[in-house]
């Protein structure tokens, strides 16, 4: 656990400042809060699908989890999470302005990081044991 924790807040850092960053940029572009959230989400997605499928949530056998199974439970919790994400980054865009953008995406980011873990963990990257 302590390693998948390690490996899952690396690789979750750099998703967030590539979601953040690209947010960021397609935000200063000119596109709306509800197009550039979910644009830089699935950019940073999936990489972090690729990192953690891969090293994070390995098995003990060495294995990976990249298969059909654990892309399409990963695809619903990426949607569910996109779409609680953008919620609540447009909600603090309206509440704040847009020049507490940044910090406002970067908190509902890290917030749902944790949620996102201990999904990943139980549910996208299940080990089966046969």
């Amino acid at each position: 656990m302590h390693r998948q924790l390690a490996l899952y807040v690396v690789f979750g850092v750099t998703q967030l400042l590539i979601d953040w960053a690209t947010f960021l940029l397609l935000v200063h572009a000119g596109l709306s809060v509800l197009m550039a959230n979910p644009a830089s989400r699935t950019f940073a997605a999936v990489i972090g699908y690729l990192l953690n499928g891969s090293m994070t949530f390995r098995g003990t056998d060495g294995k990976r989890h990249l298969n059909v199974g654990s892309f399409l439970r990963f695809v619903a919790l990426f949607v569910a999470l996109t779409a609680a994400s953008t919620l609540l980054v447009d909600a603090g865009a309206q509440l704040f302005g847009t020049r507490w953008l940044a910090i406002v995406k970067m908190l509902v980011e890290g917030g749902l990081a944790v949620i996102s873990f201990l999904a990943q963990k139980i549910w996208v990257y299940r080990h089966r044991h046969h």
